[in-house]
């Protein structure tokens, strides 16, 4: 990417654990609020992202569409928290419509739909689409929850 902006197949990004140069906005006094500073800078991390790179800090996201998901397979959804059932637990649809963390093995998984997933992802509106294999809901945020719902609307994960 960098090779592209600069036009200069030598251009290299250096950076440290929070910092990139030459380009990003490494602090207020680098913001000068250029579309092509953040262009650039946006640019950046999806290529970063996109080379496997993680965030500057913690692994909880990637700021790239790196996930090479297929709509019509079912995906399972875990927690990597091991208090939480990172080996034996799979999020599933109450019948309340509320997520819940359910016990159950690999086997119980494959065989239980409302443990089931479908994932879509919408460019042209850049949002994913969750969908329990069980009921055709959809995980949606609303009101600082997640929940599952008839709604039509995906996810907004980027913007």
């Amino acid at each position: 990417m960098l090779h592209f902006w600069d036009n200069n197949s030598t251009g290299i990004l250096t950076g440290d654990n929070t910092h990139m140069w030459p380009y990003g906005i490494n602090g207020a006094h680098e913001d000068t609020g250029s579309d092509n500073l953040y262009t650039i800078t946006s640019m950046l991390a999806e290529a970063l992202g996109e080379d496997g790179l993680p965030p500057t800090w913690g692994a909880f996201a990637t700021p790239a569409y790196v996930f090479p998901q297929h709509d019509n397979v079912k995906y399972y959804i875990k927690s990597e928290d091991e208090a939480s059932g990172r080996y034996s637990s799979y999020l599933c649809e109450a019948a309340s419509g509320s997520l819940v963390m359910e016990e159950m093995d690999s086997e119980a998984a494959t065989a239980n739909d409302n443990a089931a997933w479908y994932v879509a992802y919408n460019a042209a509106t850049r949002t994913y689409r969750i969908t329990n294999a069980a009921t055709g809901h959809n995980i949606v945020y609303a009101s600082a929850t997640f929940r599952a719902t008839a709604a039509t609307t995906g996810l907004q994960l980027l913007k």
